[in-house]
């Protein structure tokens, strides 16, 4: 089989296979050339439940699975063929009350996670009787042994029935991006593609014959939606257009027998699958579909090529993978220090304060963080100066604790500081012994993260805490965490902090980090256990965060976008030292 990551450097027009590729769009298995395989038939047992699992933490990801076709067995009714075509006269196939429909998938080979995709459907604005269908797939890519990564964007507007009306298809990878837009004019869909960047642009023009009563761009799971599949053996046929393949293929589907289903985390309810077989006039895909009782599609497993699954997951997991993308487009980021005349550079936590100008391209320094030990004045809208102190003054009136003061949520156990965990228990004892007073407890664990957590580079990844503490790895991120959890659970309300940090490398550069702040006296005070001391004049404070959302990454990815517009930080002035570290 010849692979769709070639095919697209010599077919332009093909550029967006890439996902079909791989991601297996809920109604097809993988592009296969050119016999059409025979029709699949079912195993009727129904699957055992999957393991619990042994870990310490729940697991997202599903158990890996084969699906053995060979001892397959057919149903004891073979059913007529109904058709199923889009019918403008017929009732639309999902109802007004329904809308806005989002639905979210992760698709995973081998055990890995290698791709998402993310749904709407929504009625478009000032425009009457049509849907809008937005749909963006991430998908993990190799080409010519090279890791990357492609997006597929498609905008589609369609008729309630679910006629295509207009298409528009963007698809980046490797910094090229490919646009295809369309209209359905006389029964035929003409797209016009460019391929840039400016230097290689190509424009051309494919032309696809519109046969009546084909679905659009959601095909099988809109027919499903408009009538849902009830009965084993039920067995039904239609045209679907493939956007990615720019090609109308013939379905058919055969409904099995309700079974038990492994999803993510770990539920197995009772589905319908259904079995799908899909023909163009080049190709052969072959899929198995598990759906539910209002028929959206929950699970899809690829017959054919790569043994692809796709589950459907929350928003919330997809919006943690799109988090994930944008930290990881960050990261690389850092800022050497600009020249000056400076005291030397390994002593920067023992000074009393320093002075920095600091310049932004295109934003405002309105991300820099007001505080007690951190005063922030602008000379313009992207230049200014921040001072930061060592010791924060015993009052204040900027950011003191009349109105900084803890909340619930800095105290409470949630999904990403579990602070209530038994192994956060035992952990905290083992490094604390007997210590009882607050500042101790935060500095005592300050240091022993920082002595026994192996420092990692940072990853797009969010580590749980417990696997930090099983694995005693991990980076910025990973400890502050830990840290905050482990103070919630001595009852010390506690939260991380994001900024950037000054490493004493050679040259000496401003990087992204991260570290805890505990409330001990009245007051916000911030401990690293990355460095195993409280922070000094070299860390900059930006976003904090309780990390009671379901996506950690809002506790990151604000700070990382901030830090990525500062293009200079310079030294411009520094007092005396104080003598001494306080850990």
């Amino acid at each position: 089989m010849r692979s769709l990551t070639t095919e697209l450097c010599a077919h332009p027009f093909q550029y967006p296979l890439i996902v079909v590729a791989v991601l297996v769009v809920m109604c097809c298995g993988c592009y296969e050339a050119p016999t059409p395989p025979p029709m699949v038939k079912f195993d009727l047992k129904a699957d055992s439940e999957p393991k619990p699992d042994a870990n310490d933490e729940e697991s997202d990801e599903p158990e890996n699975e084969t699906t053995n076709n060979e001892n397959a067995v057919s149903p004891a009714v073979e059913n007529p063929v109904v058709e199923f075509a889009v019918d403008e006269d017929a009732e639309p196939w999902i109802s007004r009350d329904r809308l806005p429909w989002i639905i979210d998938y992760v698709q995973y080979l081998n055990g890995r996670q290698i791709g998402f995709s993310h749904i709407e459907v929504l009625p478009p604005v000032n425009v009457d009787q049509k849907l809008q269908i937005i749909r963006k797939d991430t998908i993990e890519t190799m080409l010519e042994g090279q890791p990357g990564r492609a997006e597929v964007m498609l905008d589609a507007i369609e008729s309630n029935a679910g006629k295509l009306i207009d298409l528009k298809i963007e698809t980046k990878h490797r910094g090229a991006a490919t646009f295809s837009e369309g209209h359905i004019n006389s029964n035929r869909l003409a797209m016009k593609t460019k391929v840039t960047p400016p230097s290689t642009t190509v424009v051309g023009l494919k032309t696809v014959n519109w046969q009546e009563g084909t679905w659009g761009t959601l095909g099988i799971q809109s027919l499903l939606l408009r009538q849902p599949i009830i009965e084993a053996g039920e067995r039904r046929s239609a045209k679907v257009f493939i956007p990615t393949l720019m090609e109308i293929a013939q379905v058919e589907l055969t409904a099995g027998q309700p079974e038990l289903t492994p999803l993510v985390g770990g539920v197995t309810p009772e589905l319908l699958p259904v079995d799908v077989v899909m023909r163009t006039e080049t190709s052969g895909m072959r899929s198995r579909n598990w759906i539910n009782s209002t028929g959206e599609i929950e699970k899809t497993l690829a017959l054919t090529g790569p043994s692809v699954t796709t589950f459907r997951v929350p928003r919330a997991v997809t919006l943690r993978l799109e988090s994930a993308i944008q930290m990881e487009a960050f990261m690389s980021h850092s800022i050497e220090l600009g020249t000056t005349e400076t005291s030397d550079i390994e002593a920067m936590n023992d000074l009393r304060d320093r002075t920095y100008s600091i310049k932004t391209e295109g934003r405002n320094l309105d991300f820099l963080r007001r505080c007690p030990r951190q005063d922030v004045e602008s000379s313009s809208p992207y230049e200014g100066e921040i001072t930061i102190r060592n010791s924060p003054p015993v009052s204040a009136d900027v950011g003191s604790s009349s109105t900084d003061e803890p909340t619930d949520a800095d105290s409470q156990a949630n999904t990403w500081l579990p602070s209530d965990h038994p192994t956060i228990s035992n952990f905290a004892a083992e490094l604390l012994g007997d210590s009882t007073d607050p500042h101790e407890i935060a500095s005592q664990l300050t240091r022993a993260l920082a002595d026994r957590i192996q420092t990692q580079e940072l990853d797009t990844r969010f580590a749980s805490v417990l696997e930090t503490i099983r694995n005693r790895s991990g980076d910025c991120i990973d400890r502050a965490i830990l840290l905050t959890t482990l103070l919630r659970n001595r009852q010390i309300p506690a939260r991380v902090r994001s900024g950037i940090w000054l490493e004493t490398t050679s040259p000496a550069s401003f990087q992204y980090h991260m570290w805890t702040e505990a409330w001990i006296n009245e007051q916000w005070q911030s401990y690293d256990p990355t460095s195993g001391e409280q922070i000094g004049v070299g860390h900059i404070a930006l976003e904090h965060d309780s990390l009671e959302e379901e996506n950690p990454y809002n506790a990151v990815v604000p700070g990382l976008e901030a830090f990525n517009s500062i293009v200079e930080i310079k030294v411009v002035a520094e007092d005396q030292p104080l003598g001494s570290k306080r850990l």
